[in-house]
Formats: structure tokens, sequence, C-alpha cells
């Protein structure tokens, strides 16, 4: 997908960008086990270029974006919740585990906080990471933390088995680099 490549690129987009959009909204097939060679080498490029361009911002965005649409997914309002905001919160948090499987594996703790924002805003220009304002990466374990701890048959929730699972997966994922690391080093993520 183009969109894909020009997010992973040098190309800044801010966060009302329409790229966003067309990106939460391709169709993103994951290909079964007969496929997954050819989805592990096409991840960690895809991935490898959207970290070492962390410059443009990107990686952030993408974050925010999951974190707003996962949110809509839970919010409640289902007069408001369409089938194509469920399968955008999918295809984001997709395309976030897909970069975070990639990202546990190559980068150091201190790393993966940073990219994933843990002293950044969660929303820049509305508020100072502070003792009332969230950090990018805790608006997004928050966002996912709500999504898991919910019931697909409560009233406040909208969103599909898929997205439950992905999301699942994700937190999985993420934390990956507490798992496997000593017990000694300190707690940087989750």
């Amino acid at each position: 997908n183009e969109d894909l490549r020009r997010v992973a690129g040098t190309e800044s987009f801010a966060f009302d960008d329409p790229i966003w959009a067309r990106v939460s909204a391709c169709d993103i097939t994951v290909p079964r086990k007969t496929m997954r060679a050819a989805l592990e080498k096409a991840r960690a490029a895809w991935a490898g270029e959207l970290s070492a361009n962390g410059v443009t911002g990107n990686f952030a965005q993408l974050l925010r974006h999951l974190v707003q649409l996962v949110a809509r997914c839970t919010s409640g309002d289902h007069a408001r919740v369409r089938e194509e905001d469920v399968t955008g919160a999918l295809n984001v948090v997709l395309l976030v585990r897909v970069a975070a499987k990639n990202h546990v594996e190559v980068l150091s703790e201190e790393q993966l906080a940073r990219l994933y924002g843990a002293a950044e805003p969660a929303w820049p220009g509305r508020n100072e990471v502070g003792r009332d304002a969230p950090t990018l990466l805790n608006a997004v374990c928050d966002a996912l933390s709500l999504l898991l701890m919910s019931e697909s048959h409560q009233p406040h929730t909208f969103f599909t088995y898929s997205l439950q699972a992905e999301c699942t997966q994700l937190v999985t994922v993420l934390c990956a680099t507490q798992l496997t690391r000593p017990a000694s080093s300190p707690h940087l993520l989750l």
C-alpha cells in the first residue's frame, strides 16, 4: 500500500492529515502459515523504516490514531460508531502490533520507551506531561486496557472479537520486553 510506504518514509504527517483515514480504512489481509516468511520480511522492513524515520513523528501519530479509534469503539456512543470505525481501529492496532513485534526484537527498553511516547504528551498542544496529563504511552495502555476489560455485551462497548483479539496480541508483544528482561532491570513499559 502506497500510503503505508509514505507513513514509513521521511515525510511527516499531521494528526488530521487525510492519509491517516486512508491507512485505517485500507484492506489488510493477514496471511496464514504459508506466507509467514514473506510477512515476517515485509513486517521487519516496514517497521524498520518507520522507526528509523522517527524524526517524522509518524509513529506517534499512528499511536494517537490507535487511542482515538479504540476509544471511539468503547465510548458507548453507538449512534456515532460505525463498522468503518471498528475496521479502522482493527487496522491501526494491527499496524502497531506488526511494528511493535519488530521494535521489541531490535530496540533497547530506553529506545522503546522513547518511541512509544513515555515522556511525550498524548495530545501535543492540549497539555503537557504531568500529574493530570497522560503520556502517549499511558494513553495507548489506557485505551487498550479499557477495551480488554470490557465485555462485548456491555452497553458502553462496540467492537468485534477480532479487535479484542488483536489488542490482546499487541499487549502481549509490548510485554515481551518485561518478560525477557532480568528482574533487576527497571520497568519502563506498561
